[in-house]
């Protein structure tokens, strides 16, 4: 009478442990997928293709790096000294280099690609304006997790960009 008491407890708090795991593996899976979507739609606005396989390349190929990318850094490269791309480039030097002065980019070159997994980031060499801080050069990384940066002036840059590319 004893052990067949003891099977059914058993059998019970086993019971009990599976439902309090696939209750927390519910849970878990929710809030991974509750995405702000702010986020969500900042992704769809800048649109980097994940899909091409990883890469590190010093040159804008489409076929490497995604159309719609190379057709944003190309973009970048030839009107970087204009208006609102000067301004918006020259937010993220100062944001990178910890600069108040305002500054003004004078040339512009990205030296860099590269996609590791859900991760890429963009090199650039930047000569920037005279300016009150007497910095003359800033080397930049812009960097995007899943498409989208944790820099608002990145995200700023890239879905204006991305607006004249599609």
């Amino acid at each position: 009478m004893r052990s067949c008491v003891i099977k059914t407890d058993m059998k019970q708090l086993v019971t009990i442990i599976a439902l309090l795991c696939c209750t927390f593996c519910a849970f878990a899976q929710e809030a991974a997928q509750a995405e702000d979507p702010k986020v969500t739609e900042m992704r769809q606005l800048i649109g980097i293709d994940y899909s091409i396989p990883d890469f590190k390349t010093k040159k804008i190929d489409g076929s490497v790096i995604g159309t719609h990318l190379a057709g944003m850094l190309n973009l970048l490269q030839k009107y970087y000294n204009d208006g609102t791309y000067n301004w918006k480039l020259a937010a993220i030097v100062k944001e990178q280099k910890g600069m108040i002065s305002q500054v003004s980019i004078d040339k512009m070159k990205i030296t860099e690609v590269e996609k590791d997994g859900d991760r890429i980031s963009i090199s650039m060499n930047t000569k920037l304006s005279k300016n009150s801080e007497g910095i003359k050069a800033a080397d930049i990384e812009v960097v995007f997790y899943k498409g989208v940066s944790d820099s608002q002036s990145v995200n700023s840059l890239f879905s204006y960009l991305s607006r004249y590319v599609q």
